[in-house]
């Protein structure tokens, strides 16, 4: 499985998809989310990474997520 185009740094750093994170932001009014785009992709995309890497292998993924923490 490739990365996904979503945790690029291109499409962080792209301007329009910039000002689409801060038009998002400012309609919902989320005031505890990553003030910047750079900083949700980086965020999710390390959630995300585990499974995609088990995903590419063919394997099982059998961890679960400790709020706050980490992959156990």
């Amino acid at each position: 499985i490739a990365n996904p185009v979503a945790f690029s740094d291109s499409f962080s750093q792209d301007s329009d998809k910039q000002a689409q994170w801060v038009a998002f932001l400012r309609r919902l009014r989320l005031e505890d989310a990553p003030a910047t785009l750079r900083k949700a992709v980086q965020t999710i995309s390390s959630f995300l990474q585990p499974v995609l890497q088990a995903l590419s292998e063919g394997r099982r993924f059998d961890r679960r997520w400790s709020a706050g923490d980490h992959w156990i």
